[in-house]
């Protein structure tokens, strides 16, 4: 989005002034001290009209509009357009996701479902982490389908009787007598 906003305010420079340049860029600035972003127009523009392209960088600095509160525009040699953005552009996206609260982020509910199928701890044995790890996993997918909007069924086998549970039962104590 911001990208696009720094586009838009380069082809407006060139369109006021009747250029037709295409082979331009605006482009994230990876040297600190530089602007957020940076355009190479000025050097462009410079090999089409045979100014030098410091001048044509200062030119296009002097267009901006210095009540936009979304960026700011330097330029540096040998004619780089820099391109500052606001900390205010930062806390007005910030404060667009807090209002949002828990929902940032979510798709649009659909129709969907899922039906997810996960075991309990019900061995004939001794517990294994594997018994923890499925039952965690298959809850975690299902929270995650419904965070995606899925309209999700749960099924959780478990068997709460006979010698299961007496084994179940049996094995709990024996690991917890071991640690007495």
């Amino acid at each position: 989005m911001i990208q696009k906003k720094l586009e838009s305010f380069i082809s407006g420079y060139l369109k006021t002034n009747n250029f037709e340049i295409k082979n331009w860029s605006v482009s994230a600035n990876t040297k600190q001290g530089f602007g957020d972003y940076s355009s190479n127009i000025a050097l462009i523009l410079s090999k089409k009209i045979g100014q030098n392209p410091m001048e044509i960088a200062e030119k296009i600095v002097e267009s901006h509009n210095n009540d936009e509160s979304l960026f700011s525009v330097s330029a540096t040699k040998p004619g780089f357009v820099n391109f500052h953005i606001s900390i205010d552009y930062y806390l007005n996206i910030l404060k667009s996701i807090l209002d949002e609260g828990t929902d940032f982020g979510k798709p649009a509910k659909h129709t969907k479902t899922a039906n997810v199928e996960f075991v309990s701890s019900n061995p004939t044995g001794p517990l294994t982490a594997g018994h923890g790890r499925n039952t965690i996993l298959g809850d975690m997918v299902s929270n995650i389908l419904t965070w995606h909007g899925y309209n999700v069924t749960r099924e959780y086998y478990y068997n709460n009787a006979g010698k299961q549970m007496r084994m179940l039962t049996e094995s709990s104590y024996a690991e917890y007598a071991k640690k007495i």
